[in-house]
């Protein structure tokens, strides 16, 4: 999940850093100008482009942390909330390099931010398969969750879910 945040936060950001350069106001190192629209500062030396980038080495894991360190230095919010474990040892490096491959590839964080939650839902599913029932309180069933979304016609309006969880019930009731 770390990974997928890190391309949704780092596109988003070079989508508007795009935007800023060509209005041509010089505007596009202001940080206010990301962090009014909710977007995260992103050093260019951490961005998902340089990532990927460093696909052809086994030191893309060492680099991965280096660039959370760096993106957490930029934005004290995400201080602790990005994994920083890409650089163990015991983490298959092929595995990792053919997992970015295949985000870089398959995940548009451009169409919507409801991608990053259907791909959410789904890691936390394989999860709760993996786990079997000491996962039950991380995941509820995608049809448990839209049959509780049918019942309540939850379309608009405020939504109160009770367990707040992974969020699953929120991105339903969207």
């Amino acid at each position: 999940m770390g990974l997928i945040f890190l391309k949704f936060i780092s596109e988003r950001f070079e989508r508007k850093y795009a935007q800023l350069k060509e209005e041509g106001a010089g505007f596009e190192n202001d940080r206010t100008e990301y962090t009014s629209e909710g977007i995260y500062f992103v050093p260019s030396d951490a961005s998902w482009r340089e990532i990927v980038a460093k696909c052809i080495t086994d030191d893309v894991g060492m680099f991965i942390d280096h660039a959370i360190h760096h993106i957490e230095q930029e934005n004290p919010g995400l201080k602790g909330v990005l994994p920083k474990y890409y650089a163990r040892a015991e983490l298959d490096k092929s595995r990792l390099i053919d997992l970015i491959r295949l985000f870089d590839e398959n995940i548009d964080t451009e169409t919507s931010i409801v991608t990053l939650g259907r791909v959410y839902e789904y890691c936390l599913m394989k999860f709760s398969e993996q786990e079997g029932r000491r996962a039950g309180e991380f995941y509820t069933p995608h049809i448990v969750v839209r049959t509780l979304v049918g019942m309540i016609n939850a379309r608009h309006g405020q939504l109160y879910d009770s367990c707040c969880g992974s969020g699953g019930l929120f991105i339903a009731a969207q």
